[in-house]
């Protein structure tokens, strides 16, 4: 079982929701859980039930450290969200997914940490956003390679993605991300 940390406090509801479609619509089988003291016998009572990811939401003023695969961070109001208890939460191998759109969370210097955002020096970024009737198609660049969690490798290239979510761009990059560090994206054109 993959377990995936989303940490950002202004929109962790709409990147755990577009992240839920990306996994069901692969096929695969989540869970959502809030962190609490409880999540560590959670997570086995998942892992026992056949859960293939497990989303954890944290909250910033509240952190029980679990291990986690794939850490999502997102600080849209300078809140003071890095802390010792997160920081138990990610290992040498844990993937780190952040935003560093708004200047409020410093380059990480963890050798899996993925930033994305508008800014063309992210290592994921939109190149371009077309609004249909019905959905959003964005074409991402993936500007330096990385690696997945099953170890595969993810190029410098454009991917396209078509959303009928009404999400914010913002909230569907790290989710796609996760997808593509998962193997769940891996085709050059997904729907969401």
């Amino acid at each position: 079982m993959i377990t995936i940390g989303i940490l950002a406090p202004d929109n962790s509801v709409q990147i755990k929701t577009a992240l839920k479609n990306i996994i069901h619509s692969a096929g695969y089988v989540s869970a959502v859980n809030d962190n609490s003291i409880q999540t560590k016998k959670k997570l086995a009572l998942f892992e026992r039930s056949g859960i293939d990811y497990c989303i954890i939401v944290f909250d910033v003023r509240n952190i029980y450290p679990v291990c986690l695969d794939i850490l999502i961070l997102d600080n849209a109001k300078n809140q003071k969200i890095v802390t010792l208890d997160l920081i138990k939460c990610i290992t040498e191998k844990t993937i780190l997914i952040y935003n560093t759109d708004n200047g409020y969370l410093p380059a990480l210097t963890h050798p899996n940490a993925i930033d994305y955002g508008f800014d063309r020096n992210s290592a994921v970024t939109v190149s371009s956003i077309s609004y249909n009737d019905t959905s959003i198609d964005i074409l991402l660049y993936i500007s330096r390679p990385f690696c997945g969690i099953f170890s595969n490798n993810i190029y410098i290239g454009e991917l396209l993605v078509s959303s009928e979510q009404q999400s914010d761009i913002q909230n569907l990059i790290p989710a796609i991300i996760c997808g593509l560090v998962c193997d769940i994206i891996y085709e050059h054109t997904v729907k969401i």
